[in-house]
């Protein structure tokens, strides 16, 4: 498995053998420029040379940003369409073995992170975006890290509603999800 997509930026994906979840995807959408990652909540229809209307907007965002490309990691790697189905799933398969390895990897490779898993999240694993953030923070400069805004349920906002003219916002977590590198 390859933990981080392949450098120059192209379009791409990572899937598990059984096909049940996707690691990464990437997408490149100009000729230079800094590279993105956005941290969803979980790979739906979307792979190599297919994309869904949520990497169509990622792609129009980051144009608009002056991205050369982008990653996509995910708070959960289970392929799954529907966010509301993850409620239903053991803790082993929301989150594999690699998870973790492969968004290390993206974090440390990207010059933005972009949170935007939206309020589709369970709150049954709400524990595992907190342990995405604590990730983030322990390998992102806090000023790399940001979001569309937070939703009325404090969740970063999903950007599929929104048009591009949406400004970024920075993203500061609570005190106890705050690393050492809050300090650099």
């Amino acid at each position: 498995m390859r933990l981080r997509p392949p450098s120059p930026i192209c379009d791409d994906a990572e899937f598990s053998e059984d096909g049940k979840r996707r690691y990464w995807l990437s997408r490149h959408v100009a000729p230079s420029g800094p590279v993105g990652l956005y941290l969803g909540l979980n790979p739906s229809t979307a792979g190599a040379d297919r994309d869904d209307h949520t990497v169509r907007k990622w792609s129009g965002f980051a144009r608009r940003f002056g991205w050369t490309g982008y990653w996509v990691g995910n708070v959960s790697t289970h392929i799954e369409p529907h966010s509301k189905k993850l409620k239903q799933l053991s803790q082993a398969e929301l989150v594999g073995p690699d998870d973790n390895a492969v968004l290390e990897a993206l974090i440390a490779g990207a010059d933005h992170i972009v949170l935007c898993w939206g309020n589709g999240i369970p709150s049954p694993i709400l524990w595992r975006a907190n342990e995405v953030l604590s990730l983030v923070y322990a390998r992102a400069r806090p000023s790399a890290v940001s979001m569309f805004g937070l939703s009325k349920k404090g969740q970063p906002v999903h950007p599929l509603t929104l048009g591009y003219d949406t400004p970024l916002q920075g993203y500061y977590p609570p005190p106890e999800r705050a690393s050492r590198r809050d300090s650099e």
